[in-house]
């Protein structure tokens, strides 16, 4: 079994337990996070994403790494719930 099917029933076993869980590619939540920078609503999208239990983060090694790019995972992780 893969990482990622791993995951994949934690989440579910979650979910089962009553928690909130958004799984996602971790390339997907950074185009989100930077076209809500780029769109001055960076504060708003962060606040969508505290609804949630647990951010589970798929192919986190696929990100690229560069300066833009870990900045809004780090506003994302850093975020005060």
């Amino acid at each position: 079994m893969g990482k990622s099917h791993l995951v994949s029933a934690l989440r579910y076993a979650l979910i089962d337990a009553g928690r909130r869980v958004l799984f996602t590619r971790c390339s997907d939540l950074v185009q989100r996070l930077q076209a809500a920078r780029r769109d001055l609503r960076l504060p708003q999208e962060l606040t969508k994403l505290d609804r949630f239990d647990l951010l589970i983060l798929d192919d986190l090694s696929y990100v690229r790494r560069d300066q833009a790019e870990t900045s809004v995972l780090f506003e994302a992780q850093s975020e005060p719930l």
